[in-house]
């Protein structure tokens, strides 16, 4: 906060180094303080601590001799006897009408000369000094030598000089008039007033934010409506600063509250999640647009897990939201990624219990593009490896070597596989095949002669070879870079030197030669910066040279055969990275053509492949403790973490001067104030899952009378969550059950009852009570043989149930939470049960089915 003088012009601001104190708590010192600077008229203002603060006065206005300091001299303070009496404003020529009308004798026609105002300025008497005004309306002169001097102190021009001044006559009669023309009661103003009168003098956008501001809610989550959030998530992809500055103005969102607005539930990109990233794709340039879709899978470890918050079974075979009643052992994953300008976002997940889903897969990923396409992304390339399921979907598209697109809605998006994983295909099948080209033979084993030879020499050719290279095992074999570094120019002219020195067979220079190839064609469609040394590392500019090293390529796999190491057998026909490697090289071609038409010089082919998936993956297995196989909600956690950071990025594209100064001056035309996409008031409320309060149902339960055994639990958290005379009364009364006895009853119970509730729980609950938890046990089992899909697993349960009763002891029993906890409580029960049995090996093909208590 800026702190001022009141005696100068001296502010925190300007002046820093000086110090500000406070006026007296005193009154008459702060009287005589007020009167040596001149501010009387401060005096009714400062009536106590608080409002003394906020008038001080600088250190310059007193002696060095009124000031000491502190011990470690950081702080001056003023002694008591105080007074300023330096660099006070002086008041020369201001009098009062009083004091000027008591110190001059006015006679007419005598002292007093007439002096026309024509003549006031030409006149060349220095003895007239001042001009005043009398009652007749003349003007009259007054020599300085037949005025006393004044003595009044007043800072500011009185209002008796002041009152008829020329400025004040003319406005005076307009004031008059507006004051009767805008005579308005407050008390009749109406809300639609109101907004009449900002919808006349405010922009739309300016009235809209206000028409939400008074619509506010509470303090809770649900405060503001689902329009304003996404008014608030558009405003935020505009910049922090239009963020911070209408902060500052209105009540907005946090962060938090963007973060739950985009938040994924389930595998299904639902149209919420659509508005967000249609919000944001509108506010991304042309070039940002174009992007490619990612496709990968990952294996998982079947398991399943009940989601309270959202109220829905975690780790069933899920597609696109639609469950089915088996254990998922696959996560597919689609992620968006830009081509020109270098961004990413996850879209969607689904698990899958086999790899047998392609034609699911298959619907489910063009209906994901075609989402993408409708809110504006310019969709070029869709990218896989060559796992089972992704080869299918290729070719139910119709890919082929002369044909690598396909088209959904008209839009053409090339195929292309991802070379990274194309890599490691050729190192797996060297090992066990020789690659015949151009009457040359490339052999595994002489990578590994190489190896043996260069390792016993302290200076070595190949330096980055070591046993994990030539004999990978489990993870050892996934990560690209250990493939790069034995598929290299570094190891084929380590080869080419051995053999010249006579150390490997000369044969070796074929391997060598196909080395070289295929580390060329990976560098050129792993580029990453505009300029290297190693041309092939360059950007893809359509370059002669590139352009014949693809078509050369594309000879080089046409021709290429392989045949197995252990005898004569050829495998050619089998080998689908040959395929896949056609399908990319004339795609990048397709491609480059399609875009340089759009003014685009080069392509970054680096942003051509899965790096971003895989990156995810090992996000996801880091989650789970580094594990190979991680479960269906880590990966679901990972995932939602992920497209909430990504989602709320602002788009490269944007300036966030321009687009702030429009938001203030040109908001009934900005964007902001409407949302893109019609989103439906039923998607405004998420159905909360059955909250009761406690999670104690999580105990192992007995081989023998686990209905009376549930009951009695149930009983008690009902005696707990609604005291009242009647439960005791109707619990004394009640009957024992049959073949039950409270010493049996209780060596049940005794291992999780409290030593403090132990009497009370020996109490046994009526016949009746005991009959309706079995009835909610049938009502239970039912449900999951039903052929429904698994969503919103509780409160479905809980609706199915609203008409099962009993002879309740009052009419306040908690009826509903009883039954809300006996769900909770067999969701829980039933998963941990169903999880013991996935541990049991080749049981994960089975059914998820429900056994009675």
């Amino acid at each position: 906060m800026v702190v001022y003088c009141t005696a100068c012009m001296n502010n925190t601001r300007k002046n820093k180094n000086i110090s500000y104190f406070n006026y007296p708590k005193e009154y008459n010192r702060r009287q005589e303080w007020l009167k040596a600077v001149g501010r009387e008229d401060l005096l009714p203002k400062l009536i106590d601590d608080k409002t003394r603060q906020q008038y001080r006065i600088c250190e310059v206005h007193f002696e060095k001799s009124f000031i000491k300091f502190s011990k470690k001299r950081t702080v001056k303070y003023l002694f008591d006897n105080a007074l300023p009496t330096l660099n006070l404003p002086t008041y020369d020529g201001a009098c009062s009408s009083s004091s000027l009308c008591e110190n001059v004798s006015i006679q007419e026609n005598q002292n007093i000369k007439f002096i026309p105002t024509t003549e006031i300025s030409s006149s060349p008497n220095n003895t007239i000094d001042k001009i005043i005004k009398l009652e007749d309306q003349s003007y009259y002169s007054i020599q300085m030598d037949d005025i006393q001097t004044c003595g009044s102190r007043s800072a500011q021009t009185e209002l008796q000089l002041s009152a008829d001044s020329p400025r004040k006559r003319k406005l005076s009669p307009e004031f008059r008039e507006a004051k009767k023309d805008k005579q308005y009661d407050l008390d009749s103003v109406t809300e639609d007033d109101f907004f009449k009168l900002c919808d006349k003098f405010l922009t739309k956008g300016m009235t809209q934010i206000i028409k939400w501001q008074k619509d506010l809610r509470g303090y809770d989550e649900n405060r503001y409506s689902r329009h304003f959030k996404y008014f608030a998530l558009n405003l935020h992809y505009s910049g922090p600063a239009a963020y911070r500055f209408f902060t500052n103005t209105f009540s907005l969102p946090s962060l938090v509250t963007l973060q739950k607005l985009v938040k994924p539930i389930g595998t299904k990109l639902d149209e919420r999640l659509l508005c967000a990233l249609k919000m944001k794709v509108d506010k991304m340039g042309t070039q940002e647009k174009i992007c490619s879709v990612c496709v990968d899978c990952m294996p998982l470890k079947a398991n399943l897990c009940y989601d309270v918050r959202n109220d829905r079974i975690i780790g069933f075979h899920e597609i696109n939201g639609i469950q089915k009643k088996e254990p998922a052992k696959y996560v597919v994953v689609m992620m968006i990624r830009g081509i020109i300008h270098d961004w990413k976002q996850p879209i969607a997940h689904s698990f899958v219990s086999q790899c047998k889903k392609h034609t699911e897969l298959n619907d489910w990923i063009d209906e994901i593009i075609t989402s993408l396409l409708n809110i504006g992304l310019d969709i070029r390339v869709l990218i896989s490896d060559l796992g089972s399921d992704f080869l299918r979907i290729s070719k139910s598209r119709s890919v082929i070597r002369d044909k690598t697109y396909f088209e959904v809605d008209g839009h053409k998006i090339y195929y292309m596989f991802d070379v990274p994983h194309l890599l490691k295909c050729v190192r797996n099948k060297l090992k066990t095949c020789n690659f015949i080209f151009d009457n040359k033979v490339a052999k595994w084993s002489h990578i590994r002669e190489l190896y043996n030879e260069d390792k016993k020499r302290q200076i070595r050719l190949a330096p980055k070879l070591t046993d994990t290279h030539i004999k990978p095992y489990n993870f050892q074999k996934m990560p690209v870079k250990v493939v790069k570094e034995v598929l290299s120019r570094t190891v084929a002219s380590a080869i080419n030197s051995y053999v010249d020195l006579n150390l490997i067979e000369v044969a070796a220079r074929d391997t060598a030669d196909f080395l070289n190839k295929i580390s060329n064609l990976f560098d050129l469609f792993n580029s990453s910066t505009l300029q290297s040394p190693n041309k092939y590392k360059r950007a893809f500019r359509g370059d002669n040279y590139q352009i014949e090293f693809l078509e050369e390529m594309l000879t080089f796999f046409k021709n290429l055969k392989l045949i197995r190491s252990d005898g004569q057998k050829d495998v050619t026909n089998i080998m689908n990275f040959i395929h896949g490697f056609q399908v990319s090289i004339k795609s990048l071609l397709k491609l480059h053509e399609d875009l340089k038409s759009q003014k685009n010089k080069f392509i970054l082919t680096r942003r051509l492949n899965r790096d971003c998936l895989e990156n995810f993956f090992g996000k996801v297995r880091q989650a789970g403790g580094n594990r190979k196989k991680p479960t269906c909600r880590q990966v679901s956690n990972v995932f939602n973490k992920e497209f909430i950071m990504n989602i709320l990025k602002k788009p490269q594209s944007i300036n966030c001067d321009q687009d702030f100064e429009l938001l203030l001056m040109k908001s009934e035309a900005c964007c902001i104030f409407n949302a893109p996409l019609q989103v439906s008031q039923a998607d405004d409320v998420i159905a909360p899952g059955l909250m009761i309060g406690t999670n104690d149902y999580r105990f192992d339960l007995p081989e023998k009378n686990v209905i009376v055994y549930v009951s009695v639990y149930l009983y008690r958290k009902c005696q707990e969550h609604h005291k009242c005379e009647k439960i005791k009364v109707y619990g004394n009364k009640s009957e024992q059950p049959i073949n039950m006895t409270k010493d049996s009853f209780f060596n049940h119970y005794k291992a999780f009852i409290e030593d403090s509730i132990r009497s009370s729980f020996l109490t046994i609950p009526p016949a009746n009570f005991i009959a309706f938890v079995d009835l909610l046990e049938r009502k239970f089992c039912e449900y999951f043989n039903l052929e429904t899909n698994i969503v919103n697993i509780g409160n479905d349960i809980f609706k199915r149930v609203q008409d099962c009763t009993f002879d309740m002891p009052c009419e306040c029993f908690p009826l509903d939470y009883l039954k809300k906890l006996y769900i909770r409580f067999r969701i829980y029960n039933t998963i941990k049960r169903h999880n013991k049995l996935l541990k049991i090996k080749n049981y994960n093909n089975k059914i998820f089915r429900v056994s009675g208590l």
